[in-house]
């Protein structure tokens, strides 16, 4: 537990170290990355017969994260809906359209308002990306430490992709993880390729 408050000290000390000009920039970079794998992935799964993505489980930065807004944009005119998480409190979230209407909710993260969002189903998640305070080269991320995503992304469909978002500056050589942290196969950041 040590270790991991002291990763999580360090990545959070390293992504507030970026102006807010660099983290728009590193956004961009990877708000485009994101788009060559959408559309890599599309393209993978129509080889394998598999439906389109028709739903993705992002998030809606907070603080100094890195903002997948210009993503969003880009997969909303390709038809695909995004959905955010609304969080309910010890440890719970589900995924909701926002129907335009946002709140400042739990931790002083920007979330949908629920009277106007409608509830997404499990079933229908075709991607989940997922923030982080810090990451590694091999699936390991470290959150905020409330185990929101720890306690949904298990639910999901078992072919639903699962993809980290972080700067660069976020990556450390080995995050520790715990038995019930959930490995997260792919990430995508300003990094090089």
């Amino acid at each position: 537990m040590y270790l991991k408050k002291e990763q999580r000290k360090q990545a959070i000390a390293a992504r507030r170290a970026l102006t807010s000009e660099k983290r728009a920039e590193k956004s961009r970079i990877i708000c485009s990355r994101f788009a060559e794998y959408i559309e890599e992935l599309a393209a993978e799964r129509k080889e394998a017969g598999l439906p389109p993505i028709k739903t993705i489980f992002s998030y809606a930065a907070a603080w100094d994260e890195v903002d997948l807004t210009e993503f969003h944009q880009w997969a909303e005119t390709r038809g695909i809906r995004i959905a955010y998480p609304l969080c309910h409190g010890k440890g719970i979230m589900e995924a909701v359209l926002p129907g335009n209407a946002w709140r400042t909710g739990a931790y002083g993260i920007l979330e949908p308002v629920p009277e106007y969002a409608l509830p997404v189903k499990l079933e229908e998640i075709d991607l989940c990306i997922i923030p982080c305070v810090a990451f590694d080269g091999h699936g390991g991320r470290l959150g905020h430490g409330a185990g929101y995503y720890d306690r949904y992304l298990p639910k999901l469909r078992k072919d639903a992709a699962l993809v980290l978002a972080a700067f660069e500056e976020q990556r450390l050589e080995d995050v520790q993880m715990d038995e019930n942290d959930v490995a997260i196969p792919v990430s995508i950041s300003d990094g090089d390729l």
